[in-house]
């Protein structure tokens, strides 16, 4: 009877260890899944990001390409020339600012996808070892 009942607290012991098992795999599961929408969301802003830079860059261009038509004229006053070269300067500035944000939104995204990595392996691993101890239960039954 001692024994039986040594067997029978092992086998609750087990039971109890794979529903805290499986348990963490649904959390891992769960962080996961809002790690995949983190990852999404990024992925889009840096898409975003990178329409608006190619955008910006273009817009700089035409810029560029006006100041240079303007400065070419001769009845062009100093002070329209100056306004251009700012306006130039400040795309040139948003378009480096978008470029850094692209960078930025890539190292998340790069790191976001790490995490999402080692979420993965550790519900691997403990989808194994639940496996393992729902066998030695089956086994012990």
């Amino acid at each position: 009877d001692e024994v039986k009942g040594k067997e029978e607290e092992r086998e609750k012991e087990s039971a109890r260890a794979i529903k805290e098992r499986e348990e963490t795999i649904k959390g891992l599961k769960t962080e996961m899944s809002k790690y995949a929408e983190i990852v999404k969301v990024l992925e889009k802003r840096l898409e975003e990001a990178a329409t608006n830079a190619v955008a910006k860059d273009e817009e700089a261009r035409k810029l560029q390409a006006q100041l240079e038509e303007a400065e070419g004229r001769e009845r062009f006053k100093q002070d329209e020339a100056e306004a251009v070269k700012q306006e130039l300067a400040e795309r040139s500035t948003e378009a480096q600012a978008l470029t850094a944000s692209q960078a930025e939104l890539q190292a998340k995204v790069k790191e976001l996808e790490r995490e999402l990595g080692e979420a993965d392996r550790k519900q691997h691993d403990w989808s194994e070892t639940v496996g393992a101890l729902q066998q030695e239960v089956e086994q012990k039954l």
